[in-house]
């Protein structure tokens, strides 16, 4: 038999072995303290009992939820080379008494000589006096083996034993990656807390996360370990108090096995909303002091927020420092209390600022490491150079870095706005696109539609008074109030400096009435419309692709009106003109813009929109079943600015968002029938403003604009499917227009008029 496991453990000779089978179906097992025959003979280590499914090996549950227990736990139990899997052992206090577990261990997974994969234990209750496993392997022999995806959570309860383990290979070269410890409360006391371990394989990709509770540790929480390879690695602490030392790797140095032994590319970070005053940080760490090839190469350490204070950090290649929004000029981020020297030769220095900071002012300082207790040696790699700090996604500052009576300090040189952030300002602009769609649907097939109703309209008038059999008192004046309804989709490429893609929709419906008086035919609508569009980004910024995507709504109506001036021989002046507002609510975001925090940038920036149309021109009958009619159009919107903050916490500043147009153009009208209509037509538009001007904190950010030629072209129809009955008034219009240069694109629109 075996003895109970502990680190590293040499393997014992087994006396007896009791064979489980390796398919069996998940068990869930219950255990309040009060059915001691749940408690089996442990299969494996001689004399000594278990709480485990039986013969299953995944997918397994142990629930432990009161009594006191002296007795292994498993969620599942491997005595061989199997795979376990899947299994979870959760401790917690459903019952009248507090789990008291003490004399055994605990494992989520358990492989003797196989793999342990994904198994979890949960504690939130209890008072815990054995060592804990998410997953373990005692020999995986060969790197066929190993632990991968296990996990410890710890929200409550007390933990007083040796080691925490996410995932451990105790022998072998199997390897330990993906493993997790995190806690989020509770109180813990133990030797050490490690994510991953592995004797003679590598041990990667593991994490620990701390968010609350108190950790005492005596020995080291790790993010990694082994004898060979602990890269990759990390530890996160934002909440807690937390005492013993902090490593994002660590070696164990044997001798007897050759080759390169590296703690290289962990990452250990610490938020200021952490107490870890008693802590020793280390990117790498060799437990034997000596004999590791590597303990520093792309080793990180984070730090967010001011006030944070540790004993020592060493064998880190970079550091990240963080300003919060409540930091100041003149404070400190890193205090050391170490009375060694800290070495901070060929390190790299970056700075990082909220966007919710107040913007800094040229000659702010800011102390990055106080090692006034034990001095400083050595020089950052980029003291001389400048070093780059970014406020949110919009503000970059330039720091000198400089080593004065022990302490790193930064002082800002210079401010800009950052180039990326003129992204932002595309989000912005592609609602104002959306905005000119609707005043392109109400100056094309719109104003066509209400026209075609009002006239409909007064038809309608004049035949029911000629079925009277008389004039009416009001025949040939004004005729019946005619729904409408106009609709246009389609996508379209706007250059911007760079370029947006905007698929949109745009409705517009009402009601219209026609009037005969002296000069022509008035025709009067009022209007709803709404239009939906998604949008996508794109810039390029030195090299640097930013890409962002959002929706628009917007909701509004107006009044339009249209005299058809009495014709001549050869045809008749018309002029148009309408009004319209409402809101449009836009949001915007991309994964392309992250702060310093890693948090990517977006905003909701709901705002009203205006705008006025004007046109005049000419309808020519060219032949009898032919019109021509050409004019001019002008159009303007008015986005309304927007003060916004984004998700990275910089405020930024939208201006009013103009767009101006003129359009000149003609379009040729064919009558096949009399109820089938041809069209066609070509128009040049030029946009004079449509700029989306922003700032931040007093900058200037570089603005996209709508400005420039846009050759239009259209083709469609128009048809009246009923001679006579109640749909005898409806007339459907189908038409396709694209668009070259400043836009381009394609899009479709519709129209149906009838008599409500």
């Amino acid at each position: 038999m075996k003895n109970s496991p502990c680190l590293f453990s040499t393997r014992c000779l087994l006396a007896a072995v009791t064979l489980l089978p390796v398919v069996a179906t998940a068990t869930t097992v219950n255990y309040d303290g009060t059915d001691p025959s749940l408690i089996q003979t442990h299969p494996i280590y001689s004399g000594m009992t278990a709480l485990f499914p039986g013969a299953s090996l995944t997918d397994n549950t142990v629930n432990v939820t009161g009594g006191s227990t002296t007795c292994g736990i498993h969620g599942g139990l491997g005595t061989g080379a199997e795979t376990v899997s899947g299994n979870l052992v959760r401790i917690a206090q459903d019952s009248a008494m507090d789990p008291i577990i003490s004399g055994g261990d605990i494992y989520g997974g358990y492989s003797d000589s196989g793999a342990a994969n994904r198994n979890r234990v949960e504690i939130s209750s209890g008072t815990i006096d054995a060592m804990v496993y998410g997953g373990f392997v005692f020999d995986s022999g060969t790197s066929s083996g190993g632990t991968s995806g296990n996990s410890v959570l710890v929200s409550g309860g007390q933990v007083n034993r040796w080691f925490i383990y996410g995932g451990q290979v105790n022998g072998g070269s199997g390897t330990a990656t993906d493993n997790q410890i995190e806690i989020t409360g509770g109180q813990i006391s133990c030797s050490s807390l490690i994510a991953g371990a592995s004797r003679e394989g590598a041990a990667t990709n593991n994490r620990i996360h701390i968010t609350g509770g108190v950790i005492n540790v005596m020995g080291t929480i790790q993010g990694g370990q082994s004898y060979t390879k602990a890269s990759n690695n990390s530890i996160i602490i934002e909440g807690g108090t937390v005492s013993g030392n902090i490593a994002g790797g660590a070696i164990i140095v044997d001798q007897r096995m050759p080759g390169a032994k590296v703690a290289t590319n962990n990452t250990v970070t610490i938020h200021a909303t952490a107490n870890v005053a008693q802590t020793k940080l280390y990117g790498g760490w060799d437990i034997d002091v000596t004999g590791a090839t590597d303990l520093k190469t792309g080793n990180t350490l984070n730090l967010y927020g001011e006030g944070i204070t540790v004993i020592s950090a060493a064998n880190f290649e970079t550091y990240n420092f963080y300003l919060s929004d409540s930091s100041a000029p003149g404070s400190t981020v890193l205090t050391l209390t170490t009375g060694d020297t800290t070495d901070l030769q060929g390190v790299k220095v970056n700075v990082g600022v909220s966007g919710s900071l107040r913007p800094l002012d040229l000659g702010d300082q800011v102390t990055l490491i106080d090692a006034s207790a034990g001095g400083i040696s050595g020089l950052p790699s980029n003291t001389i150079a400048t070093s780059t700090g970014m406020q949110g996604v919009t503000l970059e500052y330039f720091f000198d870095l400089e080593v004065l009576n022990n302490q790193l300090v930064a002082t800002v040189r210079e401010a800009a706005v950052a180039d990326q952030s003129k992204a932002l300002s595309e989000g912005f602009l592609s609602g104002l696109a959306l905005g000119n769609q609707g005043a392109d649907l109400l100056a094309g097939r719109g104003i066509s539609s209400a026209l075609q109703a009002a006239r409909r309209g007064q038809a309608e008038v004049a035949q029911e008074n000629a079925a009277a059999g008389t004039g009416g008192e009001n025949a040939g004046k004004f005729g019946n109030w005619t729904g409408f309804s106009a609709m246009q989709g389609g996508t379209q490429r706007i250059s911007t400096g760079s370029h947006v893609d905007l698929d949109g929709f745009s409705l517009l419906a009402g009601v219209a009435k026609g009037f005969s008086l002296t000069p022509g035919e008035l025709s009067l609508a009022a209007f709803f419309e709404y239009g939906y569009g998604s949008f996508d980004t794109f810039n390029n910024f030195s090299g640097s692709e930013v890409r962002g995507s959002g929706h628009s709504n917007c909701y509004g109506g107006g009044v339009l009106a249209r005299m058809d001036f009495t014709p001549s021989a050869t045809g008749f002046f018309h002029a148009e003109a309408a009004a319209r507002g409402g809101y449009i609510d836009n949001e915007y975001g991309s994964t392309d813009l992250a702060g310093s925090v890693g948090q990517w940038a977006g905003y909701d920036a709901g705002t009203t929109y205006f705008g006025l149309h004007a046109g005049a021109g000419y309808q020519w009958n060219a032949k009898e079943n032919l019109g021509i009619d050409t004019g001019a159009q002008f159009m303007w919107t008015r986005q309304n600015g927007k003060d916004v903050r984004l998700t990275t916490g910089d405020a930024v500043s939208f201006e009013d968002a103009d767009s101006v147009r003129l359009r000149l153009g003609s379009r040729a009208t064919y009558a096949v029938s009399k109820k089938l209509n041809l069209y066609g037509g070509l128009a040049w538009e030029y946009e004079f403003g449509g700029d989306a001007d922003a700032s931040t904190g007093g900058y200037s950010i570089a603005a996209p604009s709508l400005g420039g030629s846009t050759g239009i072209g259209e083709l469609g129809f128009s048809f009246t499917p009923f001679d006579s009955g109640k749909f005898a008034s409806l007339i459907l219009s189908l038409g396709v227009e694209g668009y070259v240069g400043k836009r381009e694109g394609v899009s479709g629109n519709g129209q149906i008029n009838y008599r409500f």
